[in-house]
């Protein structure tokens, strides 16, 4: 299992769109093939701060899922939300 916390600042003004966009993202990429979870996630700390947490089974499924139509059209349409770019930790699991 690979698991991705991918972070991101959203531009103010921006948040709702963003989150609206999210919505659509996630509901279509917990369909990909190989997906065992895929969340957005606000930080409690940090406002305007979010988080995909992803779990995928392989790298295939990560690039098949960044390949996909709905992840091409949700990343082009974030840039111009985000402040400074994201922020991607990839972790796999050792017990």
């Amino acid at each position: 299992m690979i698991k991705i916390v991918a972070k991101q600042t959203i531009r103010e003004g921006c948040v709702e769109d963003f989150l609206a966009l999210c919505k659509e993202l996630v509901a279509a990429s917990v369909n990909d093939p190989g997906n065992v979870y895929y969340t957005l996630n606000a930080n409690t700390k940090v406002p305007n701060e979010y988080a995909f947490i992803e779990c995928w089974e392989d790298q295939a499924a990560i690039q098949n899922h960044m390949a996909q139509p709905h992840f091409q059209k949700a990343a082009a349409a974030m840039q111009e939300m985000l402040v400074g770019e994201p922020v991607m930790d990839i972790f796999t699991e050792v017990c």
